[in-house]
């Protein structure tokens, strides 16, 4: 009998792991090496805003145009993948960084809005989820994926007869990096050791088509400092160098932490030049006061004649204006006989593409809720996402 209470609280303590919830499987991807996105700049409360100069193929000509790359830390929602905004148990939050990455591209009368949103851990720089829309006159294209497990799905909207809807399972491993991530996943990397690695890359999925995500080995090489200099001025950089099936993108990062993204030479003979970069709470600045007080907007970069100076030089030798013909073979940065992307921002796709309005692609940056192509282009938040980009702002998502 004098075993009996040994016993019984051994049952009762194996009864009672036997009630926790059994840990989810974590999401792949590879991991960070450098505390970059450890630093407390990041909890200042305010995002990192940077506008680019852009220049990409388009209809077999190189267009011009304008990006801005927000980067902003966040509470998500760990079950429902969303902005943590209403009473989410501690239990069931992580801390991620999300990248909002806002293009406009002029061509002809109309103009290509596109957004893309990353979420990925901050401690780790795993992904855990994805949303991309592109908007012109023609149609409306957007992508979703949400990773809970290594074997996430990845769901495909397309305007384009071919593509339709799809939806592709993918694998992931440790070794895996979605490239609509690389801007952000990079400077997690130790810049201060050159070397090379090699990396499992999940193609970009920002674009006028969907594609069968073919993932492919990719290398990673990491060069010693250069100068660059660029429209916000000369910097001391640290080029990286990513080879990947569909060619060779170089991004080239301050030196100096945290490492913001100068220059990035794209693969398909675009380029990105960084032109202002700022930290401020974005998503409190809706105000007609605050019109034109933080970089430049698109339309005013447009105005000043960055655009419209350089819409027909010659395309790249590697671009063949004949993809135009095939819009199976746009590579949306490369050449689209029919625009597939969603001319009107304010018509953006649905919950899942909902890429939330880079106005407030903090505070509503959920951008599965609040979808909003560009609100560089002065889009209002998505109907189907219940104008998630004021009211959250309005919210005082300001914790962002």
């Amino acid at each position: 009998m004098e075993g009996m209470p040994r016993l019984l609280a051994a049952a009762l303590a194996l009864a009672a792991l036997s009630c926790e919830e059994p840990a989810p499987a974590g999401p792949a991807g590879a991991a960070a090496e450098s505390e970059t996105f450890q630093d407390a700049i990041w909890d200042d409360g305010n995002a990192e805003v940077a506008g680019y100069e852009v220049q990409e193929p388009r209809y077999g000509t190189m267009r011009r145009g304008w990006a801005t790359l927000i980067v902003v830390k966040e509470t998500f929602d760990a079950d429902a993948l969303i902005k943590a905004d209403g009473p989410v148990a501690p239990a069931h939050t992580v801390e991620v960084l999300k990248l909002n990455h806002v293009r406009t591209t002029p061509t002809g009368v109309y103009t290509y809005r596109q957004m893309g949103s990353v979420f990925v851990e901050r401690a780790s720089l795993r992904p855990l989820k994805l949303v991309t829309s592109s908007q012109e006159w023609c149609g409306i294209t957007h992508t979703r994926m949400e990773i809970r497990s290594p074997r996430p799905t990845l769901h495909t909207s397309s305007y384009f007869g071919a593509e339709g809807q799809r939806a592709f399972p993918i694998a992931l491993d440790e070794r895996t990096v979605l490239q609509d991530a690389l801007p952000l996943w990079l400077r997690g990397l130790a810049l201060t050791r050159p070397g090379a690695r090699t990396i499992r890359l999940v193609p970009e999925q920002l674009s006028s088509h969907t594609r069968a995500p073919e993932i492919a080995e990719a290398t990673v090489t990491v060069g010693a400092p250069v100068p660059v200099e660029v429209p916000a001025g000369a910097f001391e950089a640290i080029p990286v160098e990513v080879a990947h099936a569909g060619g060779t993108d170089v991004f080239h990062y301050d030196a100096t932490p945290p490492h913001t993204l100068v220059r990035w030479d794209r693969a398909d003979g675009g380029f990105y030049r960084l032109a202002w970069v700022e930290r401020a709470p974005y998503w409190r600045m809706n105000g007609e006061e605050h019109e034109g007080s933080l970089g430049v907007s698109p339309e005013a970069a447009l105005a000043a004649g960055w655009t419209r100076e350089a819409n027909a030089l010659d395309a790249p030798a590697d671009t063949d204006p004949a993809a135009d013909t095939d819009p199976a073979a746009d590579t949306d940065s490369a050449a689209d006989t029919d625009p597939a992307a969603d001319a009107d921002p304010a018509a953006d796709v649905d919950s899942a593409a909902d890429v939330d309005s880079a106005a407030d692609a903090d505070s509503a940056a959920d951008v599965d809720s609040a979808a909003d192509a560009d609100s560089e282009a002065g889009a209002e938040a998505d109907s189907e996402a219940g104008a998630e980009a004021d009211s959250e702002a309005g919210a005082g998502s300001a914790a962002d």
